[in-house]
């Protein structure tokens, strides 16, 4: 896995995926219009990506992405944490892309 020098932490529902409030375990919208063209240009500029979501079923998350074109380095942790040994209860990132 490649060491970003930069990334940016985007929030999984309604950001990435479409939301109308929770629909129960594993159940996720479709993806977001142009969302695959983003990420591949956010990466396309050296910049790695982290998912960031309250949701547990990271494992189903990462397969719903993956299975859909969208290629990140991360799911809810980052290198920037770990390095500067911070508390992971926020992601640490250079940029955050959220709905809210």
């Amino acid at each position: 896995m490649k060491d970003y020098k930069r990334y940016v932490a985007i929030d999984f529902d309604a950001t990435l995926s479409k939301y109308d409030k929770w629909q129960g375990k594993g159940v996720f919208g479709e993806l977001i219009d142009g969302a695959v063209k983003a990420i591949n240009r956010i990466r396309g500029a050296g910049v790695g990506v982290i998912i960031n979501t309250t949701r547990l079923e990271v494992d189903q998350v990462a397969d719903f992405l993956m299975q859909r074109g969208i290629q990140f380095d991360h799911i809810n942790c980052s290198p920037l944490t770990e390095k500067l040994f911070l508390h992971p209860a926020k992601v640490m990132a250079h940029c955050y892309v959220d709905d809210r």
